[in-house]
């Protein structure tokens, strides 16, 4: 059972089908462009859901979709078949929050932008999670509690070299990694790592890298 779920978005380049006969097509042609792209079969997503409230259930388990390891190990991401400009209808609404409830990941629901800095899953769904993610016409949510551990490793591709730390809260765990490379262009033993200690896995920049250097005194 997931820990939690996600909420993406199609995004730019998308808009939802005034028709619902055609968002089964519309769903089909995101998922191949995903397999084509190296995503796994099914494409990124566990769900989709449309405007009109139908979903499709590709897999359920690990996915690819939110650039977080341990996200994508433990919470089921439902994408909107919308793009940026689309306001979301009552029956997505609707149809989302049923997918993450049957999923059993209903009980803390974040955004896309929550694991990464990303424009997903646009402001309307964002504000929607935000205040509990309800059904529109049902019963306010209950309490959510954020279950994820606080730990991350972060890492940068340097010199050809990768180099990663963990980060505990504002404990900072100096860790190096290396090895041959696994998924997402991690050494394995940092994914074995995360996966056995439930810590998500987030690149950061140069800058970033250096004022997490600096306030460790390690520069």
């Amino acid at each position: 059972m997931p820990e939690g779920g996600v909420g993406h978005y199609v995004g730019a380049g998308q808009i939802a089908r005034a028709d619902h006969a055609e968002c089964d097509a519309q769903v089909a042609g995101i998922v191949a462009y995903h397999e084509r792209n190296g995503y796994r079969r099914g494409g990124a997503y566990n769900e989709h859901v449309c405007q009109h409230g139908g979903r499709w259930l590709h897999y359920t388990g690990p996915n690819q979709a939110t650039g977080n390891t341990w996200a994508n190990l433990n919470l089921h991401a439902v994408c909107a078949v919308i793009g940026s400009d689309d306001v979301p209808t009552p029956a997505l609404l609707t149809a989302m929050r049923a997918a993450w409830d049957e999923a059993g990941g209903g009980g803390w629901i974040t955004p896309h932008s929550y694991w990464f800095q990303t424009a997903c899953c646009g402001d309307p769904l964002r504000a929607w999670i935000a205040a509990g993610a309800p059904a529109p016409g049902g019963p306010a949510p209950g309490p959510t509690h954020r279950r994820h551990n606080g730990m991350t490793i972060l890492w940068i591709n340097f010199n050809s070299a990768v180099y990663a730390y963990l980060v505990a809260g504002d404990l900072t765990i100096i860790k190096g990694f290396d090895g041959p490379t696994g998924a997402y262009g991690f050494p394995q033993s940092a994914l074995n790592f995360a996966q056995a200690t439930n810590c998500g896995m987030v690149q950061m920049n140069g800058a970033e890298w250096k004022r997490l250097l600096e306030k460790n005194g390690l520069v």
